[in-house]
């Protein structure tokens, strides 16, 4: 079953609000300029991180003729005890992407589109509710590589759809963005009736008109799924939906 896009004035509904502090945490700036990826663990907190994990899978091209556009999904089979996701890319001058914490109601998994410089690894690194760590990655060979800077844009609407099956939601959302380094989505929210799903931040090493797959469970008929997300800019916005 679809679910309904509330709308003013069509299919989509984008509206700019304030939101408060208490759903936000800081932007981790240390991370995100860290320009190793040991460095990026020490900002995250992370350490001892396990070899390549065998529950985990970073699926995305095999050849990306584009750099500035290369699709990644992560997937995670052995998922109940993982609350988190970092997404990097080994070869960028600022390895950190993004990442996401999930809770109880949401299935620890995501896709979105990033950019590449050179040929690299895709790396995700999860955490577990036991404080342990484990990662998985997936070589992208680059044809065209890419840097963070993009054309000059202003931030537009948000497209989202909610589709549930049986008791999982499938979430999928399309932000007109610029996403350079003068105008980039910080962090974002989705929310299921009131209660926070999944949190993340973001990096300029995420795709103009970033795109975001995600996954909730433990749905039903009528719940309210609000996306929204907060700007380097400061500018708020947000979309919902009914299912």
């Amino acid at each position: 079953m679809r679910a309904i896009i509330l709308s003013l004035t069509g299919l989509f509904l984008s509206i700019t609000l304030c939101f408060g502090q208490s759903s936000n945490e800081s932007w981790n700036k240390a991370a995100f300029e860290a320009k190793t990826i040991n460095d990026v663990y020490a900002s995250l907190g992370i350490s001892n991180v396990s070899e390549r994990s065998p529950y985990i899978f970073v699926k995305a091209p095999d050849i990306a003729e584009n750099g500035f556009v290369v699709p990644v999904t992560i997937q995670i089979t052995n998922n109940s005890d993982v609350n988190f996701i970092a997404l990097i890319g080994d070869k960028n001058t600022e390895p950190l992407i993004c990442f996401f914490t999930y809770s109880d109601i949401a299935i620890p998994s995501m896709s979105v589109r990033a950019k590449l410089r050179e040929t690299s690894n895709y790396i995700s690194v999860v955490k577990t509710k036991n404080n342990t760590y484990e990662k998985a990655d997936n070589e992208v060979k680059v044809t065209m590589g890419a840097n963070t800077n993009s054309k000059p844009g202003t931030a537009g609407d948000i497209k989202l759809r909610a589709t549930i099956s049986n008791d999982i939601t499938s979430v999928k959302v399309l932000i007109k963005h610029p996403m350079d380094p003068s105008l980039f989505i910080k962090q974002i929210w989705v929310e299921v009736n009131g209660k926070i799903a999944i949190s993340g931040q973001l990096s300029t090493w995420l795709s103009v008109d970033p795109y975001f797959g995600f996954e909730l469970k433990n749905s039903k008929k009528g719940d309210k799924i609000i996306f929204k997300y907060l700007n380097s800019n400061g500018e708020t916005k947000s979309a919902e939906a009914i299912l």
